[in-house]
């Protein structure tokens, strides 16, 4: 929880959460001892179709490969695994465990990471399911422990709530251009 803490201020003193994610998820999966920490996004297509895409991706020194979500290899067993993890992510609970207690249609996925333990917690934006942060341990499998789990809670609401800030101050520039641009289409009438 401190090292959030630590990264909070810089999350929110920044132009764009994108700029701190790097540093947040090196100090999460570094105080957790993790393999890898990382964020991705849900990107819905159409209904009961959600494409991901890896927005962050921090990988310890002895850890020999990142995630590669765009690996051709994973198209066979994505959709499955994906489709489980939307349903209980989207409801808002978390996933977490060895890689040996997920369901077996679950196990090559996280093989092909070379993930022994895992933890996953939603990230919620205007109460709409956007993405998860996660923690993968490649040496060991192991229970991921109460503190590591309520950091990863914590850094989600950090990252759902300056997300949230990105979205408003788009909508808040949209708005400031439309109304200029009726300013001027004004002026150019009167004249």
């Amino acid at each position: 929880l401190n090292t959030v803490s630590a990264v909070a201020d810089r999350l929110f003193a920044a132009a764009a959460w994108q700029d701190v994610l790097p540093e947040m998820l090196q100090r999460l999966g570094q105080a957790a001892q993790a393999s890898r920490a990382y964020v991705i996004q849900a990107l819905p297509k159409q209904p009961g179709e959600t494409q991901f895409r890896q927005v962050g991706e921090w990988v310890s020194s002895g850890t020999s490969t990142g995630m590669d979500l765009d690996h051709p290899g994973l198209d066979a067993i994505r959709a499955p695994v994906f489709q489980r993890w939307e349903s209980v992510l989207s409801a808002g609970q978390i996933l977490q465990g060895e890689a040996s207690s997920f369901p077996e249609n679950e196990q090559p996925y996280l093989e092909s990471f070379l993930i022994r333990s895992i933890i996953v917690v939603p990230i919620h934006v205007n109460g709409v399911w956007w993405g998860f942060i996660g923690l993968d341990d490649c040496q060991a499998a192991r229970l991921w422990l109460p503190a590591e789990e309520d950091a990863l809670k914590v850094a989600a609401n950090l990252l759902s709530a300056a997300v949230q800030r990105e979205q408003a101050n788009v909508q808040l520039q949209r708005a400031f251009e439309s109304e200029h641009e009726e300013r001027r289409a004004a002026q150019v009438l009167r004249e």
